[in-house]
């Protein structure tokens, strides 16, 4: 086996995008990262990492790397330790950070399970996801409200909200200066979106990731004091018929599966359970 890095991700995109619009849905963030960074050179770096691992011309395994996220994994195998093996031993010749990854549940659990012991690693977080395609929405769940973008004069309320989101939801506190920078640029190409009633703000969420027939939706949060009563639920159902109206086939999230409430939401707004994910964090064991 041998280890291929690919310097222009666009190489990569058209090497993988037949296998992955097999599944584009269940393929969802490979395809809106590596179809994004291809298409928007101002979007690549040189710390991002683009890999696959081939046997005889035929891909093993593909890793990827956006820092300061986790690596990314996928395989059309469902055996992959010695990709995995070959993987990790070309991170380490290459002196590259051992972090978490984000994949297909057995991918992510042999990886970790090679890297931890060999690192010295602790597993510091998992979420287990649900992977989410919806391609018709039920209009009794669009609600009274309204979904709008967010404007700039309201940066500071969106990035509080989105800095919560990220402690709740993915343990990670990003510094509130690169969390609002970030927020503003997305803000001006208005991918966040604010749902509300009589003109009060109750939830927010966003669209991300355009695929080549699908569009992902995400970062859905509602602030403790505005809990069940409906209002992402609407949000969402609102968003997504949206999205479908503009022409897309489908719209995608992610979910965590051991929040039962979110899953059954999303079923009855008309989404359906494709697949399955896992991230896991990782650090230097501590004791």
């Amino acid at each position: 086996m041998e280890v291929i890095r690919y310097g222009d991700p666009a190489i990569l995109w058209e090497k993988l995008r037949p296998q992955l619009l097999e599944q584009e849905g269940a393929n969802n963030l490979i395809v809106g990262i590596l179809k994004s960074i291809s298409e928007n050179k101002d979007q690549q770096s040189d710390e991002h990492l683009w890999v696959t691992v081939e046997d005889g011309g035929k891909i093993e395994l593909a890793g990827w790397r956006t820092p300061p996220f986790d690596y990314g994994l996928w395989s059309p195998k469902i055996e992959t330790t010695q990709a995995l093996q070959c993987f990790i031993n070309f991170l380490e010749t290459e002196g590259m950070d051992i972090v978490g990854a984000v994949g297909k549940p057995a991918l992510v659990e042999s990886y970790t399970a090679l890297a931890m012991p060999r690192f010295g690693l602790e597993n510091t977080f998992t979420m287990n996801q649900g992977i989410y395609e919806c391609r018709k929405v039920d209009p009794t769940l669009l609600g009274p409200g309204t979904i709008r973008p967010v404007t700039m004069d309201e940066i500071e309320k969106l990035t509080d909200w989105m800095i919560a989101f990220h402690i709740e939801s993915l343990n990670q506190e990003p510094l509130r200066s690169e969390a609002r920078d970030k927020l503003k640029t997305d803000t001006e190409q208005d991918l966040y979106y604010f749902y509300e009633e009589d003109g009060q703000v109750l939830s927010t969420l966003a669209t991300a990731r355009p695929m080549v027939n699908g569009i992902s939706v995400n970062m859905v949060y509602t602030p403790p004091e505005y809990r069940k009563r409906g209002y992402a639920t609407s949000g969402v159902a609102q968003l997504t018929r949206k999205l479908l109206d503009d022409g897309w086939k489908f719209t995608a999230l992610f979910t965590d599966l051991d929040n039962p409430t979110s899953n059954s939401i999303y079923q009855k707004i008309g989404y359906r359970l494709i697949g399955e994910s896992k991230h896991v964090q990782l650090r230097p064991r501590t004791s």
